[in-house]
């Protein structure tokens, strides 16, 4: 006879765990370009199941802090401009003998890289008639940027690396579940980094000023 002090128990069920990963979308990138990228590689590699869905997430992910860091080393040369025109009219307007900490200089090194940003095209005439001068164009300017940036260029190269090593890692882990080849699924990965599938980069609202 069965103790009428026990009670009948019944099971929980037990929550499933949900294998989709957190939006590595920055609040100053835009949700629904993220979107177009995880659907453009769904239709691509079809999943199948949430491990399936989970890798493609995965993926997603790494392409999508891929080109993050390819833009935001764009934005560090960018960032580096006018001081690098500043560095550039400094030494090509000095007199021999003078000091680049010249006043006067100082001041029309100044003067003509704000007109330059402002476009004023008398000013980046003046400008670019002294590069010339001394065999120089207006791709000295962004040479001059690097050299400045280099320290920190360097270090995204160093992180574009490891992006792109854990990216092949998860490539190579989804061909090896699913039984299919590797460079195909590089292929379509290297084709939305490229953005030749997707537009993920639309232009500014606000472009930089053109350089000539």
């Amino acid at each position: 006879m069965r103790d009428p002090g026990c009670q009948k128990m019944t099971r929980r069920p037990r929550p499933r765990l949900a294998l989709v990963k957190r939006s590595p979308v920055l609040i100053t990138e835009s949700a629904d370009e993220f979107g177009v990228l995880h659907d453009t590689l769904r239709d691509d590699y079809k999943p199948h199941g949430p491990i399936d869905e989970f890798k493609v997430e995965e993926i997603a992910a790494l392409i999508w802090e891929n080109r993050r860091y390819r833009r935001a080393k764009t934005v560090i040369i960018n960032s580096a401009y006018r001081q690098a025109l500043k560095n550039l009219l400094e030494r090509v307007c000095r007199e021999p003998g003078e000091s680049i900490s010249d006043t006067e200089i100082e001041e029309d090194t100044e003067e003509l890289a704000h007109q330059w940003f402002g476009n004023d095209q008398n000013a980046k005439q003046r400008i670019l008639e002294a590069l010339a001068h001394f065999g120089l164009d207006k791709h000295a300017i962004e040479a001059e940027a690097m050299r400045i940036r280099a320290a920190e260029l360097e270090q995204f190269d160093r992180l574009l690396a490891s992006i792109e090593w854990r990216l092949d890692k998860a490539l190579r882990s989804f061909a090896e579940w699913r039984g299919v080849l590797e460079r195909s699924l590089r292929e379509t990965a290297d084709r939305v980094i490229e953005g030749d599938v997707v537009a993920l980069n639309k232009a500014s609202k606000n472009p930089s000023p053109e350089l000539a």
